[in-house]
């Protein structure tokens, strides 16, 4: 393939919908520019709405609405692992992140701690409502607020300018990101940008430069003098070292047996293929803003209500989709997640009490003690789950997590950098 061949003229195309059919939809769209055309256009940012030469897939993995492993076998059944290669390896970075900072949890609270003692000023609202007068940079920061997404290289030239232009903390830059990304991953975003800052790979900083802007914007961008590129990485602690991974066993049936309420968290959206040997009681959806977290020094939810509707909608996709798999066994689908529009006005204690008599309400109900959930990773859903847990209504239930052989099998290798992780990629793949 040509080069130019890459760059047909095109209407501008909207985001997918996050959802699963529209996933499916996209990846069928995509599945054919997975090997050569993707490996030769994937670093090309060529605006909004023209993200073609990319999967665009990203807010559905995020949620499992369609899975790693689907994504994986569907590219494999149209292209060879070496022409697949750089596609593949790109899922496999999200899996790495989120192996990596499993075992290394400290590192996500401790962002959360430094959230709360950085102050807010004039040149950080200036970057968030892109008026830095850097013509790419504030050009990003309107389509990241304005459609959630961003191209990959644009988010690490962003986040380059944000840390060593702007000389902005990392932290800040992470929570905007955080805040608008309709893909937003506490383990991707967080190590992200501990990356381009130098601190993950230990005095490796990304520095964004203006000839590659220029080249791989096709010219949109070239902002010549106006970056700082003799750049040196940002003081920070050593990485933790790794701790062992707690996964709970795989075994066909997680509770003996007995009814159980599966728990749906935008965590994992893809029901069906979870090893779940019984048909729940019932399947209830947590509340979306289990996905956000309530800063302590402002007291303001630090994600958008836009990306809380996101998580929303994709949960009940989840649960209208549930009512059809369970539809024979007699299994009761309920949302709990009843008034999504005012929660944001809710304080994160009201949130787990109200939910947490809700769910108390149900069990009794039902007569049923076990709660199963998907296996939830570092991040804001985890933090709400293991609070509701330990919620005194609920002090007589049974919690149970299911786990993925696909987790499984990669999250313990990522205990060092990414290349010893990526070496066993090809292993992995021949015994799925």
């Amino acid at each position: 393939m040509m080069m130019d061949d890459l760059f047909p003229e095109q209407a501008a195309d909207a985001l997918p919908a996050v959802d699963r059919a529209s996933g499916l939809s996209r990846l069928e769209a995509f599945v054919g520019k997975a090997g050569g055309t993707y490996a030769k256009g994937r670093n090309y940012d060529l605006g909004p709405g023209r993200h073609q030469l990319v999967s665009c897939l990203s807010a559905h993995l995020r949620r499992r609405l369609i899975t790693e492993a689907e994504v994986i076998d569907a590219v494999l059944s149209r292209h060879n692992f070496p022409a697949a290669e750089k596609f593949i390896t790109e899922i496999y970075w999200r899996t790495y992140f989120k192996g990596w900072l499993e075992m290394r949890p400290s590192v996500w609270q401790q962002w959360l701690s430094d959230l709360d003692r950085l102050p807010r000023h004039a040149e950080l609202e200036k970057a968030c409502s892109g008026q830095t007068g850097i013509a790419c940079f504030d050009a990003w920061a309107h389509e990241l607020t304005h459609t959630g997404y961003l191209h990959n290289h644009a988010r690490m030239w962003f986040a380059s300018i944000w840390i060593f232009t702007l000389r902005l903390p990392w932290q800040q830059g992470a929570e905007f990101f955080m805040a608008h990304l309709r893909d937003g991953d506490p383990a991707s975003n967080t190590l992200g940008w501990r990356w381009v800052a130098g601190l993950q790979t230990r005095g490796k900083p990304y520095a964004a430069r203006a000839d590659n802007i220029d080249q791989f914007t096709k010219g949109r961008f070239a902002p010549h003098g106006q970056l700082n590129e003799q750049i040196y990485a940002v003081d920070g602690p050593e990485n933790p070292p790794a701790s062992p991974l707690a996964l709970p066993d795989l075994t066909p049936s997680v509770c003996d047996g007995r009814p159980y309420i599966f728990l749906l968290t935008a965590e994992d959206l893809h029901l069906d293929s979870l090893p779940l040997a019984d048909a729940p009681a019932c399947v209830a959806g947590l509340p979306a803003l289990f996905g956000n977290h309530q800063l302590k020094a402002e007291k303001r939810w630090l994600r958008s209500p836009a990306v809380d509707q996101m998580d929303a909608l994709a949960l009940k996709d989840a649960l209208t989709r549930a009512e059809n798999s369970f539809a024979e066994s007699g299994t009761e689908v309920i949302n709990l997640d009843t008034d999504h529009s005012g929660q944001q006005a809710l304080a994160s204690d009201q949130l787990i009490d109200q939910t947490a008599q809700h769910l108390a309400d149900l069990c009794q109900r039902l007569q049923v003690s076990d709660l199963v959930t998907a296996y939830l990773p570092v991040g804001f859903w985890c933090a709400h789950y293991q609070r509701l847990a330990a919620h005194p209504a609920l002090s007589s239930a049974r919690w149970h997590y299911v786990t993925r052989a696909y987790d499984r099998q990669a999250w313990p290798s990522a205990t060092k950098g990414f290349y010893p992780f990526k070496s066993k990629i090809p292993a992995w793949l021949g015994r799925r």
